[in-house]
């Protein structure tokens, strides 16, 4: 109820605004008492106080009413003239003007109880029409989700019915009932007053929900707002994501199924393969990457405490995917995520933005997020699903082993692909296995590893003493055991060469076979 309703009542007809405020007849009214000075602590929030000002021929107690009034947040002061007060004072009119509290005179013969019994009967039938509006919307909403009616019609109907700006936001707070594209525009929600409410299922937060108001609210009406929003729109606003989970969860498990199979089987033929695919909706007719990420124990403890963490991941997966308009399949193998996206000539460094967008969205929920990705060959176009799935994967394992970084392509590790070839050179390995066989045993590779960080440092005995929590002294005496029992010199090119290029073959055949 507004101050221009309550002039509308008879009781008001007579009743004249003393004041000149922008806006005034807009002020909310939530409840109406009668009061004299002193006021004290009784002037409730956003509340009309009917008085006769029988102490106010003091012009000094006049503008302490009317101070103290404005003070505890009273919307107007209703003055009953004719016997104490006969006329205003220009000078508390002023005064109300200055502080904003509109006052407004009613005839003396207008008894206070008829205005109370009115008003009070005028504001009980608005919260119950506020709260029976609600009570619809309620029954429409649960009927809309019977018609399967979209979730961005359902909003629209909500904000045609409360008059409010109303916005469902995901995680990243991107609007989810328009183009998925579209950033919430926060300019829509800057004036009047917004209200912030999370749609959250049993263990898993679904979105937000943000409505905004152009008029204020009493902070003592904000509890019951709050009770017919989460009752009536948000309860039945969950029927919406609840739905779209299980039909996401459903889908997971059926393209789960599907690609564990296909990188599973060596032979898979390609027509029945592309055959099945479509069934799925996933053209493997047309070339894709794969993407193998590696989930931290850590991280893979948070996310299986409850059923929701995995498909979490998954579900950021779909929406970056979603977002570029790119076709994709994805499953999960503890501790890996494996994933196919479509190929449309992206480099790796498309792949890797698509990577840290995804890591991006579970962040939010899985602060220590740790995942290690490799991809599979983005060049090579006629590349079997094995074996890129295989490509990915020994691209995941040799990054770990080689790399600080955390996405792995062979782009990044071109590097070890002469590695790769030497390794399968039969000759090129047991002139290898000679030389580093002395330097090993049953018990310990203790001199191998020596080798390999003084080599990873640079050959600086000062720096590799340091890594490996040796005196420098112990360091020598290990570099000269390994250059008795190989028979070779640290300080000859060749002999460098061929023992860092044996221990490098070494390391990388035990990670690739």
């Amino acid at each position: 109820m507004k101050i221009k309703d309550m002039l509308k009542l008879s009781y008001f007809k007579d009743s004249i605004i003393h004041t000149n405020i922008k806006g005034q007849e807009s002020n909310i009214i939530q409840s109406i008492s009668v009061m004299e000075y002193p006021i004290e602590t009784f002037v409730r929030e956003n509340e009309v106080v009917l008085s006769t000002c029988i102490y106010c021929d003091d012009i000094k107690i006049f503008e302490e009413l009317v101070k103290d009034l404005k003070k505890s947040n009273a919307t107007a002061l209703v003055i009953s003239t004719g016997c104490y007060i006969t006329q205003i004072p220009s000078k508390i009119i002023s005064l109300a003007e200055q502080i904003k509290l509109p006052i407004i005179s009613i005839p003396w013969e207008i008894p206070f109880s008829n205005i109370v019994e009115e008003m009070y009967q005028k504001l009980e039938s608005e919260q119950l029409l506020f709260s029976k509006k609600f009570e619809e919307i309620r029954d429409k909403l649960i009927l809309m989700y019977l018609e399967r009616v979209p979730l961005y019609d359902v909003v629209l109907f909500i904000n045609n019915v409360l008059g409010y700006n109303i916005a469902i936001l995901n995680h990243n707070y991107e609007l989810v009932t328009k183009d998925s594209k579209e950033v919430l525009e926060k300019k829509e929600f800057v004036n009047g007053y917004t209200f912030f409410y999370i749609i959250q299922g049993k263990s898993k937060l679904y979105a937000y929900l943000l409505m905004n108001m152009e008029e204020e609210i009493s902070i003592n009406n904000i509890p019951k707002l709050n009770e017919l929003v989460e009752t009536n729109i948000i309860n039945p606003l969950m029927l919406w994501f609840e739905r779209e989970n299980e039909f996401k969860v459903g889908e997971y498990k059926k393209q789960e199924k599907f690609l564990l199979n296909m990188i599973d089987d060596k032979e898979n033929n390609k027509i029945s393969l592309i055959n099945k695919g479509r069934i799925l909706g996933v053209e493997l007719a047309e070339h894709y990457i794969v993407l193998v990420g590696l989930v931290d124990n850590t991280t893979l403890t948070e996310m299986t405490k409850d059923e929701y963490g995995i498909n979490e991941l998954k579900d950021a997966f779909s929406n970056v995917a979603l977002y570029a308009s790119l076709k994709y399949i994805i499953a999960f193998r503890k501790p890996y995520l494996i994933a196919f996206i479509e190929d449309r000539d992206l480099s790796y460094s498309d792949i890797e933005k698509f990577i840290l967008e995804v890591e991006k969205l579970v962040i939010v929920s899985y602060k220590n997020l740790k995942i290690n990705w490799g991809i599979s060959d983005i060049h090579d176009k006629d590349i079997g699903i094995y074996h890129a799935y295989m490509d990915a994967m020994t691209n995941l394992k040799l990054g770990i082993k080689y790399r600080d970084e955390h996405i792995h392509s062979k782009e990044a590790i071109l590097g070890y692909e002469l590695f790769n070839e030497m390794v399968k050179n039969r000759i090129i390995m047991e002139n290898v296995s000679k030389i580093m066989n002395e330097l090993t045993t049953e018990d310990s590779n203790e001199l191998l590893v020596t080798l390999h960080k003084y080599f990873e440092n640079g050959r600086n005995i000062s720096k590799t003493a340091e890594k490996m929590y040796l005196h420098r002294q112990s360091l020598i005496y290990r570099l000269k055991k390994i250059e008795s029992l190989t028979g070779m010199s640290l300080d000859k090119p060749r002999d460098l060469f061929t023992l860092e290029l044996s221990v490098y073959l070494t390391l990388f055949s035990e990670i690739a076979y």
